[in-house]
């Protein structure tokens, strides 16, 4: 932070510009955007059961107990990843937070 504050605007340092882009960036990465598209993508299945049937049964037919779920064999779920597409685009988490970035003087 020191270096920062030290060539703040300076040809070596950050611009203001560079520095609320930089700050949005890390609010944007350390906010709550995985419960965010977790409670989304559960809405979504609630108000559309026929999907969250096809979903369930997906699930159930792949896997026929709970260890053998893991991020290697999840990776074969089609219907599963385009549920979560889906809820993505619909409910993308980062929509959340909105920022002008084209203010050059406010952070």
């Amino acid at each position: 932070m020191t270096y920062i504050q030290n060539n703040f605007d300076t040809p070596k340092g950050m611009s203001i510009f560079e520095l609320r882009e930089t700050c949005v960036a890390i609010t944007l990465a350390g906010s709550e955007t995985t419960a965010s598209s977790l409670c989304g993508t559960i809405y979504y299945l609630l108000k559309n059961p026929k999907v969250l049937e096809n979903l369930v049964n997906e699930v159930r037919t792949t896997f026929s107990t709970e260890e053998e779920i893991n991020i290697a064999n999840t990776c074969n779920l089609k219907y599963e990843h385009a549920v979560i597409e889906e809820s993505l685009r619909i409910f993308p988490p980062g929509k959340l937070l909105k920022f002008d970035l084209e203010k050059k003087n406010h952070l």
